[in-house]
């Protein structure tokens, strides 16, 4: 499998629970409206999300956080743990988060200078390794958004963070499991 194959795995079972047919739902309580195959109306609001393929979702993950996460230049564990930061949280959040990580500075381009920052701290360390302490990171910037419950959007992250952890512990696990 392709490191891309590998994220999309991952992705598309978080984001469908396993439903082969896309995982559609059309919550009230979802913000992002009418939802497939983890692709929101909220992100593509001319998108017809009830007829979304899964092909067309495919190319969305590709063109929309695969690409512009430069996931192609990292490590195939480091890429998957990028991939999944940068589909939940933004491109740009999830770069800047792995520049600081590495000792980049946080310009959200993952350029020559964050890639040998990257390699750098790699060391004996391994790619499965530097994802678990990216992800790690990860669950630090997500219970930074739920900090100050009194405000009306910290509270709807409170309702969440149950989920994004489980999430990460998936993630972590899966990411141990590249070579």
């Amino acid at each position: 499998m392709t490191p891309f194959d590998l994220a999309l795995s991952f992705v598309l079972l978080e984001e469908t629970g396993g439903d082969p047919d896309g995982g559609y739902n059309d919550r009230s309580s979802d913000r992002g409206g009418p939802t497939k195959y983890g692709i929101s109306q909220r992100a593509h609001p001319k998108l017809d999300i009830k007829n979304l393929t899964r092909e067309h979702a495919l190319e969305i993950y590709r063109a929309e956080y695969w690409m512009p996460a430069k996931c192609d230049s990292l490590p195939a564990a480091v890429a998957v743990a990028q991939f999944d930061f940068a589909f939940n949280s933004g491109e740009d959040t999830a770069s800047k988060h792995l520049q600081r990580m590495v000792g980049a500075f946080p310009d959200g381009d993952l350029g020559p200078k964050t890639l040998a920052a990257l390699q750098s701290f790699m060391g004996g360390r391994g790619a499965s390794t530097t994802a678990v302490q990216f992800i790690v990171a990860r669950g630090r910037y997500l219970s930074n958004l739920v900090d100050e419950p009194e405000k009306p959007r910290e509270r709807q992250n409170l309702k969440n963070i149950e989920g994004w952890v489980v999430r990460l512990i998936r993630l972590t696990a899966y990411v141990t499991q590249i070579n």
